[in-house]
């Protein structure tokens, strides 16, 4: 891979994975010396004080740094932290347009209320417990209300939050395929004019096609979800089992949504 072909994502995701696995090393000889110790939990919190490091210098990316740090909360037992802390940021934007986040909040409120949901039957929506989502107990009708009410309001974010996310997305596309369209134009006006005038126009030649197994990301994983349609479908299927209806755009307009409206104006300009 060359210089210029490494994205932002890349790079950090490269970072958490060796920031990991530098301490889960030590851990490991540490406890080789003295006779334990896998060095799991280390690398756990090594990963976690990355993040929230990264977090600190990188506000452009704390809202996909969090959706790394809390599996890794929940998977450190501080489940009840993740929780405070997607509660503090959930409501603000770019944290409200993340189902993922509102599929977390929903859950650790069951989880840690003792308020246990089964996981959705694949049978029915085909979407598997996402890794690092908390694991809840088999299930028995919630009785307090408050508690199921503030998991029905995390859970209905995250379906509202899908529909926003997919359609800043489309409104995206549409914007990047016009712009593809005047392009093609104009290539097209310069070659008629080239004709015209008796000059020749040279035109870039298509670049080559990708290698036999260089596929990009979005080709490699046809058959899994994007992590923001699995959380919504995640959401919706929790809330049919407590028989709750979503309400797609129940959620007052945000930031969000006025980006998605000049995103959409912008492509019908």
């Amino acid at each position: 891979m060359l210089a210029w072909e490494w994205k932002t994502q890349d790079l950090w995701r490269l970072g958490l994975d060796v920031a990991g696995l530098h301490a889960q090393q030590q851990a490991v000889a540490e406890g080789q010396a003295q006779g334990s110790g896998s060095g799991s939990d280390a690398a756990v919190q090594a990963r976690i004080a990355y993040l929230r490091g990264l977090m600190r210098r990188r506000g452009s990316l704390r809202a996909k740094l969090m959706l790394e740090l809390v599996p890794l909360m929940i998977q450190a037992g501080k489940g009840r932290e993740a929780l405070e802390e997607i509660e503090l940021s959930v409501n603000r934007f770019p944290y409200r347009v993340e189902p993922a986040l509102h599929l977390y909040a929903g859950l650790l409120i069951l989880q840690l209320s003792s308020l246990s949901l089964p996981p959705p039957s694949s049978g029915s929506s085909g979407i598997a417990r996402p890794p690092g989502a908390p694991f809840l107990p088999p299930f028995e009708r919630p009785r307090d209300d408050a508690i199921l009410a503030a998991a029905t309001h995390h859970l209905q974010g995250a379906v509202n939050a899908g529909a926003a996310q997919a359609g800043i997305q489309r409104a995206r596309a549409a914007v990047v395929r016009r712009r593809e369209e005047r392009k093609a134009a104009k290539k097209r006006k310069r070659a008629a004019d080239g004709e015209a005038t008796g000059d020749e126009y040279d035109e870039a030649p298509p670049p080559p096609p990708p290698p036999p197994g260089d596929q990009s990301d979005e080709e490699e994983g046809d058959d899994e979800l994007p992590q923001g349609e699995w959380a919504a479908e995640l959401a919706r299927s929790y809330l049919d089992m407590l028989n709750v209806p979503t309400q797609l755009g129940a959620a007052p307009r945000n930031r969000a949504d006025r980006l998605r409206d000049r995103l959409a104006r912008e492509s019908q300009a």
